[in-house]
């Protein structure tokens, strides 16, 4: 497994490059944007006929209203095009419907101005209109474009692969269940060699449907970043925006594939039925799952686990309640806040220490030197290139390998023949 991970390590860097490089051309800078305002409030006082200073004033809480009044009569000036008598107009909206009807044959220049001022206000508003219109129409454009990504992602990752599983598992558990009745080293290599053919053939077709998925997802971003570079492009030229606000989305789309390239390597496909002879050494509470962060680590051997907790305690979660909990010397005991955040200390002093008890790193054969297993220097157990763990602890023999997992809220020892 060296080439995965010297392929994960070659990805990682890449990731690592491109978010440097967007770190350094992201946003725009505070003077780009102070132009843009200044720009968009050149655009404002142009469209009502308003001074720098006119406009300031109106947007200034401590300046009176009375200050205000005369600018805000200018732009119901410039909105109706005419200077409406407020007097008439006020008089007019407290009469009876009849009284407003004599009044207008009585004084049909009144209903010329106020159709005048309608057309106008009408007019105004198409300016208005006109002047975010660019602006509007991207950002819904851009909000539609985020919303088909979602629901795209949102729909491959509802991607199960449980009914292909179906057809193998029960297959594979017969033969598993045979492995484990059975210490003949013949029969063993026999029944392995007859399952590992079917798991091939499982992992072979999950992987057809998950690479199609992974190549989906890969156009997708690409696609995105691609469209969405487009859209501001647009805008920019419009005027509306700076330059500085198209970005680096090429980057981005580096990042989207090399998170998605990352996690498809972290993790080979598996099935309900394990390759091993699993057994449960502890299990929580029902509700309770163990934290894998706080709960994980190299212990040792698999002795040295005999007792969970005994080296350290370990931390359990419930989602129902949001409680925490924790394992220590065999026994399950609620904590308190106090108590998670020493624990949690403990484990980042832990984790930047490391241990004394170096891992038996290394590929290990079965006694017929057909099969493999390798203990990766990334913490993983590898089967045959097929199936991983990730031990706490783990043991050698001449027979078998054995090793501790934390496995949501079970602690179980895996036993693998040779």
């Amino acid at each position: 497994m060296e080439e995965r991970d010297a392929y994960i390590n070659q990805i990682a860097s890449v990731l690592t490059r491109a978010e440097q490089l967007q770190e350094a051309n992201n946003g725009c800078s505070d003077a780009e944007m102070e132009a843009l305002r200044l720009k968009w409030e050149q655009k404002i006082q142009e469209l009502f006929g308003l001074t720098k200073e006119e406009l300031t004033m109106l947007n200034d809480e401590n300046v009176a209203d009375s200050k205000k009044e005369p600018i805000r009569q200018k732009i119901l000036v410039k909105v109706t095009g005419t200077n409406p008598d407020m007097a008439e107009m006020e008089r007019f909206e407290k009469m009876s419907e009849k009284e407003q009807e004599n009044y207008i044959r009585q004084h049909p220049e009144f209903m010329q101005k106020m159709q005048a001022m309608a057309m106008n206000a009408r007019n105004f508003s198409q300016k208005t209109k006109q002047l975010t219109e660019a602006f509007n129409g991207y950002e819904a454009k851009m909000g539609k474009l985020m919303q088909d990504y979602l629901q795209f992602m949102e729909r491959e990752n509802q991607h199960s692969y449980s009914n292909i599983g179906k057809k193998y598992s029960a297959k594979l558990r017969k033969y598993y269940d045979q492995i484990c009745a059975t210490d003949d080293a013949a029969q063993i290599d026999a029944l392995y060699a007859d399952a590992d053919e079917i798991l091939y053939k499982y992992r072979l077709e999950a992987a057809k449907e998950f690479r199609a998925s992974l190549v989906r997802q890969m156009a997708e971003a690409k696609k995105i970043a691609a469209e969405y570079s487009r859209l501001t492009q647009q805008v920019v030229n419009s005027g509306d925006l700076p330059e500085c606000a198209i970005g680096r989305m090429d980057l981005n789309a580096v990042i989207a594939v090399g998170n998605l390239l990352g996690e498809a390597y972290k993790e080979l496909p598996k099935l309900d039925a394990q390759p091993v002879c699993a057994e449960t050494l502890y299990e929580l509470p029902n509700g309770w799952t163990f934290c894998y962060w706080e709960s994980g680590g190299y212990v040792g051997g698999v002795d040295d686990f005999k007792i969970p907790g005994s080296q350290w305690p370990l931390l359990a979660f419930n989602e129902r309640t949001k409680g925490y909990g924790a394992v220590e010397r065999g026994k399950f005991r609620l904590i308190t806040e106090e108590e998670l955040k020493a624990i949690n200390k403990q484990a980042d002093a832990r984790q930047k220490k490391g241990t004394d008890q170096k891992p038996p790193y290394g590929v290990y054969k079965s006694r017929s030197g057909k099969r493999s297993v390798e203990y990766s220097q990334t913490g993983e157990v590898i089967i045959n290139g097929m199936t991983t763990f990730t031990p706490s602890a783990f043991s050698i023999s001449n027979e078998k390998l054995e090793w501790i997992v934390v496995d949501e809220g079970k602690i179980l020892k895996c036993t693998y023949k040779l």
